[in-house]
């Protein structure tokens, strides 16, 4: 087993006892010396839909101990443990455990703990109090939803994004945004701070634990504005409805007197310097006008200030930037120019090399260490510290210890010029393919419009691998992660030049030594299925069989059946039909049915409203019309289907789900 982190044996389902107790004995004991494990299993589907998943993670105060959230068997369970320590779990899973935040120096934690809607991004609930040998103690009244808490610096307050919702309904009143919410560590009353019309994004606290920083709705995305707790006036906005809209958290200098921010570009109409998110400081008290603080031509993300040990007149900054599907942790000093300006002192250090993908980013609250989650092809996500003199540790291990990462994949790039467009992909071989039998290739397309593949853990991927399949994981022009303008190169054209960039990568990807040259197979989910029905319909040569869940085949039908939410996004990309409705009809594949060949396995849902049936159920109708066609389609119960979106929250419908897309697979994409 490697000697960095300690495995959380917990998480493979086995009861680790905790290591916490009270009084003079609640320190984490270093594990004792570990059996070594020689890995030699290839990853089943049980195995990689088995595996856990790390959420997210809080670290104390001295930057030594994580309290980790992980989701695995159909629930998130909150563990403890440091680097070379036994994990302990700290609660029993039952219900989805989130977003734990240690409270000062103290041995305790809030975390958010309930229902999580299959296929949302956050974890809701209400707010919880956890002694590290004690029971969960709630914070707040079970109408309140909550999420996001941030402790402040004495301990004594959480701020949390809360709204109101009935009890027995998973869903709030319409039109109820999240505020920001105030409610002591000790228990007490919540009280409201902020009633913006829309979100507000998570709260930040000043290191003085007076203000928060936060970012809010606006007509221009999303601006940044700071409320000071002890002054009853208004919040004050330091960007205006700038041009480059708020992106993620906030962060403070430590002596509370400026805040930076990732801030992308509108585009509208377009981007002349390519759109890349950049970070951008201001004033926290609203002086001058905000500036661009770290700028390039890559995506910047998650700046953090060091919290201390920074010369005098430096600062230093960390940041994630993406890469060719990698995001690495960098840093800088900064210092003041001749304008006042913060900016970069020599050469940024590269923290993470190779190819990965960090999230997460933050500093211990002495300044020493950066921590993240970080996962790489070949080891999935889990916390990782990176001291300040060098060097990395891991605090948390979620791999199975008889999984041979050895059989694992390691992707190549495909890099393609199409009509001015650098256009990428992965192709994942398989590890230990058999002589002479070149690998049939698997095209898989990821779901929602824009979401590129990024180099990090797929279990899924790395299965059909290990089941002999070539994956080719394309990053077509409109994904993100590479600027504002060439995630607009495909809006209101779905189903055009991205689709044609598909095709280029999976022509090339078959040109190369053992990959099969002849029929390859099309995977989409939501979006990436509508472009695997387009691709069986507009080059019905190039593939042998094709596999859509969730999808769409009509944005007409899709934009009249989506809520109001994912109506606007579908009109940030195509336009709002009125006035677009002959573009609307373009893009349509409706009529395009007789001329798919390929064997298609169409999923649906009954109650998915991301997904609506209505938006395919026309082009699936000519398919089902033509007697000799081998359709096969299978439905969802209830709301089962959103499962699809992402895995961990619903172990058995994955299963069922990729179960039936191997068996396909096998007749229609056989390996040899």
């Amino acid at each position: 087993m490697r000697p960095s982190a300690t495995r959380l044996a917990a998480l493979a389902g086995i009861a680790a006892p905790l290591v916490l107790g009270p009084g003079a004995g609640a320190a984490i004991q270093p594990a004792p010396p570990g059996q070594l494990v020689e890995p030699d299993q290839a990853l089943a589907l049980e195995t990689a839909l088995g595996l856990p998943r790390a959420l997210g993670f809080g670290v104390s105060a001295d930057g030594r101990r994580v309290v980790l959230a992980a989701a695995t068997r159909n629930r998130s369970t909150l563990f403890l443990t440091a680097a070379g320590a036994r994990p302990g779990r700290l609660t029993e899973g039952r219900r989805w455990d989130s977003a734990p935040r240690f409270v000062g120096d103290t041995m305790s934690v809030v975390f958010v703990s309930g229902r999580r809607p299959r296929g949302d991004e956050e974890e809701t609930g209400r707010l919880f109090r956890l002694e590290l040998w004690g029971e969960p103690e709630p914070l707040t009244a079970a109408d309140l939803q909550a999420r996001s808490p941030a402790v402040d610096p004495a301990g004594e307050r959480v701020a949390f994004l809360g709204r109101r919702a009935p009890v027995d309904e998973p869903d709030p009143e319409p039109g109820a945004g999240w505020d920001i919410w105030l409610v002591p560590t000790g228990g007490g009353g919540a009280e409201r701070l902020t009633e913006h019309p829309g979100d507000e994004g998570p709260p930040v606290w000043s290191p003085d634990g007076t203000r928060i920083a936060y970012s809010f709705a606006s007509g221009a995305g999303r601006d940044l504005a700071v409320l000071a707790l002890r002054e009853a006036s208004a919040p004050l906005v330091l960007t205006a409805r700038s041009d480059r809209p708020v992106r993620g958290v906030p962060d403070w200098t430590p002596d509370g007197g400026g805040l930076t921010w990732a801030s992308g570009a509108s585009c509208d109409p377009e981007c002349p310097d390519g759109g890349f998110d950049a970070v951008h400081f201001a004033g926290a008290d609203g002086s001058g006008e905000p500036y661009a603080l770290l700028a390039g031509e890559r995506d910047l993300a998650e700046p953090r200030f060091r919290p201390a040990g920074s010369a005098a007149g430096e600062l230093e900054i960390a940041w994630i930037e993406a890469d060719r599907g990698s995001r690495r942790i960098h840093r800088s000093r900064l210092e003041r120019d001749e304008r006042g300006h913060w900016t970069p002192a020599g050469r940024a250090r590269i923290v993470t090399r190779g190819a990965g993908v960090a999230n997460g980013l933050r500093w211990s609250r002495d300044g020493t260490r950066l921590l993240a989650l970080h996962e790489a092809p070949v080891f999935p996500r889990d916390v990782w510290s990176y001291p300040v003199t060098g060097g990395r540790e891991r605090i948390t291990d979620t791999l199975f210890a008889d999984i041979d990462v050895r059989r694992f994949s390691r992707p190549e790039g495909i890099e393609l010029e199409r009509d001015g467009a650098t256009v990428r992909a992965f192709l994942y071989r398989p590890a230990s393919p058999p002589e002479g039998a070149p690998a049939p290739l698997l095209v898989h397309v990821r779901g929602k419009a824009g979401e590129p593949w990024r180099n990090g853990f797929d279990p899924i991927v790395q299965l059909l691998t290990a089941q002999g399949y070539a994956v080719l994981a394309p990053n077509a022009r409109g994904t993100g992660g590479r600027g504002a303008a060439f995630a607009a190169l495909n809006d209101a054209d779905w189903g055009g030049a991205d689709l044609e960039d598909l095709v280029a990568l999976t022509r090339a990807a078959r040109e190369l030594p053992g990959v099969s040259p002849d029929g390859a197979c099309i995977f989409g989910v939501e979006y990436g299925g509508f472009l695997a029905l387009a691709a069986l319909a507009r080059h019905p040569d190039l593939f042998a069989c094709g596999v859509e869940a969730m999808g769409f085949a009509d944005p007409r039908t899709l934009n009249r059946t989506l809520d109001p939410e994912r109506r606007a996004f579908v009109e940030g990309e195509l336009g709002p039909m009125r006035g677009n409705l002959e573009n609307y009809r373009r893009l349509s594949l409706n009529g395009e049915g007789a001329a798919v060949r390929a064997p298609l396995l169409s999923f649906h849902g009954e109650e998915v409203p991301e997904a609506p049936f209505a938006a395919k159920s026309d082009f699936l109708a000519e398919l089902r019309s033509r007697a000799d066609y081998p359709l096969v389609e299978l439905t969802f119960r209830g709301d089962a289907g959103r499962s699809i979106f992402r895995w961990e929250t619903d172990r058995g419908a994955n299963y069922a789900f990729f179960q039936k897309v191997l068996e396909f697979l096998s007749v229609h994409l056989q390996v040899n």
